[in-house]
C-alpha cells in the first residue's frame, strides 16, 4: 500500500516560513551571546591583548590583565564560545589567540576593536 505524501504548496509554503523563522530566532540569540560577550569591560581588555600581542596562555593573561586565574579562564572561555577565540593545547597549557576564521560578524568586532587599540 502506497502512501500518499501532502504535498500541498501551502503546506511546503507554512514549513518553509517556520524553518525561516525559527532560524531567525537562533541568529538572535546567537547575537546576543556575542554581545553579552564583548559586553564586559575584561573581556575587552583580553581581546585586545590578544589583538595587540598575539596568543597567551592563561598564565600569561592573568599577568597582563592583574586577574585571578579562574577569572582569566571563564572570560577566554566565553570569548572561546562566542567564536571570538581559539585556544590550542601545549602539554599542560591551554593558549589563546584571536580566530581568524570566525563568523563575518566575529570579524567585524574583532576589527572594531583592533581600530581602537
Amino acid at each position: 500500500m502506497k502512501h500518499k505524501h501532502n504535498r500541498n504548496p501551502s503546506n511546503l509554503i507554512i514549513a518553509n516560513k517556520e524553518l525561516e523563522r525559527e532560524r531567525s530566532i537562533m541568529e538572535v540569540n546567537d547575537l546576543v551571546r556575542l554581545f553579552k560577550a564583548v559586553g564586559n569591560k575584561r573581556r575587552l581588555e583580553i581581546l585586545r591583548l590578544l589583538i595587540t600581542e598575539g596568543e597567551k596562555n592563561v598564565s600569561e593573561v592573568c599577568e597582563h590583565l592583574g586577574i585571578s586565574y579562574v577569572s582569566a579562564s571563564r572570560h577566554l572561555l566565553q570569548l572561546e564560545r562566542v567564536g571570538l577565540l581559539k585556544n590550542r593545547q601545549q602539554s599542560l597549557w591551554v593558549y589563546y589567540s584571536i580566530n581568524d576564521t570566525s563568523s563575518v560578524t566575529c570579524k567585524e568586532i574583532i576589527e572594531m576593536v583592533r581600530q581602537r587599540i
